[in-house]
């Protein structure tokens, strides 16, 4: 099953809109933007937005901070994953994560940061509650001698 949710009007930039390339154009695309040495994919990348394009204001709550490895990669509201409570805990919702639309399917794929070991049982019960087949890590293990995951 897959979770609808209600569309949401963001009252911030979202920055310029890209449209879609259908497959039968898509060799063509590409060419066009390899010309001049690749211009066309650094001019189309420096389009993109950069900053808050939403509201974030759960992941802000002073207790929901110290579950964010980073201050300034955190779930927007509209699409975060919330957590079933735990009851007498306030907050234990919160977990730093987002939807993400698949093609037809709604919700089908969860962003989420590695697990640090305050949200290690946080991010357990996210996949227990989504259901979750697969996990995948798309960041190293270890980065500049830091290690990813607690």
């Amino acid at each position: 099953t897959y979770k609808k949710r209600d569309p949401v009007d963001v009252p911030y930039q979202t920055g310029q809109l890209h449209p879609a390339i259908r497959v039968a154009d898509l060799l063509q695309h590409i060419t066009q933007m390899k010309c001049a040495e690749g211009y066309g994919f650094k001019e189309e990348y420096e389009s993109f937005f950069e900053g808050q394009s939403a509201p974030w204001d759960s992941a802000k709550k002073d207790e929901n901070r110290m579950k964010n490895r980073y201050g300034n990669i955190i779930a927007y509201d509209h699409s975060r994953v919330r957590l079933q409570p735990i009851e007498g805990e306030l907050n234990s919702d919160y977990i730093n994560g987002n939807y993400i639309d698949g093609y037809h399917r709604p919700n089908h794929y969860i962003a989420t940061q590695g697990p640090m070991q305050e949200t290690i049982y946080d991010f357990w019960r996210m996949v227990w509650h989504e259901n979750t087949a697969s996990i995948v890590m798309v960041t190293n293990l270890v980065e500049v001698g830091r290690v990813r995951i607690f």
